[in-house]
């Protein structure tokens, strides 16, 4: 895939997410029983990449992250919604604060990638994530998670290709 049709769908994405957000602000409602938060990669690794989180900048940025996925977290939880959290493999633990604001809910579901994409073949859930959100008849997720120019964008770009409605918070990537 060239850089440019790259760029095309990212934007492609940014102009869905505006519509869906510009939805919401006017009360258009939605079912919380097909509705998933997804977190994704925030580990370690992700937030502490050559020394970024030693910028002023990276650490209000990064404290700003957390706080909304807590704020996501939260409300997913009042409406009963599932939150699936996305790890990459070997790439330091999962952020302990969010794993603290989930706690024992019972409608928490993890995997595990290999790869950037969920979706690709090699992932290691590349079946086992869309079968999940197909057995619980998910059909809009809410993205939020680290590196947004790469995993979660794939993750976006590649639910929407499959049929999913994404919602991607911008303030939580």
């Amino acid at each position: 895939m060239t850089k440019r049709l790259r760029q095309l769908q990212w934007r492609n994405v940014k102009v869905l997410v505006t519509i869906v957000s510009l939805l919401t602000l006017f009360g258009v409602p939605c079912r919380a029983q097909n509705v998933a938060l997804t977190l994704i990669d925030m580990q370690h690794d992700f937030m502490v990449r050559q020394g970024a989180q030693d910028q002023v900048y990276n650490q209000e940025n990064i404290r700003s992250v957390i706080d909304r996925q807590k704020q996501l977290i939260q409300a997913a939880k009042r409406h009963h919604a599932p939150i699936i959290v996305v790890s990459s493999f070997e790439s330091g633990a999962y952020n302990e604060e969010l794993l603290r604001e989930i706690g024992d809910y019972d409608k928490l579901v993890t995997f595990e990638k290999y790869r950037t994409n969920i979706f690709e073949s090699d992932s290691g859930v590349a079946h086992a994530f869309p079968r999940y959100l197909d057995e619980h008849n998910i059909s809009k997720i809410i993205v939020a998670g680290a590196n947004g120019g790469a995993c979660v964008q794939s993750a976006i770009a590649s639910s929407l290709a499959m049929g999913y409605k994404v919602v991607a918070d911008n303030e939580g990537i």
